[in-house]
């Protein structure tokens, strides 16, 4: 007799609880045979590059946000002029300059756009990374043309260029 969560396809039993949402799959098919994938091991300083990356595209888009945050904050301040500090003259110069300066320096730096050199160089390296650890053909030769690929477009991403 079956019980409840259970149900009978031809002559195979199927138990509820043991089924994933959506899948339907006969008791003897219930386990999966796992594919065990080696991985090679990427050279160290290909793969302390790529973290480098990562960590100046996070260090340019935090600057990115908080002088362009701060920037726009001043600058509405300025510009709505409230009644709290519209009769303190010398805190409503201090925010305009303050506004005048960040503008400067988000023009200047151009944090967004070497923010975007470096998080492209990073997906390019990161890919080919991934590519060299799963596939024992992928020539390790092709590391190396990744990361100069990464390094012309995070030149392209400076501002002086």
């Amino acid at each position: 007799m079956k019980n409840r969560n259970e149900h009978v396809m031809g002559s195979q039993a199927i138990n509820r609880k043991t089924q994933k949402k959506g899948c339907f799959r006969p008791a003897r098919t219930l386990y999966w045979k796992a594919v065990k994938m080696t991985e090679r091991k990427v050279p160290e300083d290909i793969e302390s590059l790529r973290q480098t990356w990562y960590s100046l595209f996070l260090k340019w888009n935090k600057i990115h946000y908080t002088l362009g945050i701060f920037t726009i904050v001043a600058g509405i301040t300025t510009a709505s002029r409230p009644a709290v500090i519209s009769n303190i003259p010398a805190v409503m110069d201090l925010l305009a300059w303050l506004a005048a300066v960040g503008i400067a320096l988000v023009f200047f730096l151009a944090p967004a756009k070497r923010a975007s050199g470096y998080i492209d160089a990073w997906r390019h390296l990161t890919e080919n990374v991934k590519r060299y650890q799963l596939s024992e053909t992928f020539p390790a030769e092709h590391l190396v043309e990744a990361v100069k690929l990464g390094e012309q477009m995070i030149r392209s991403a400076e501002t002086w260029r």
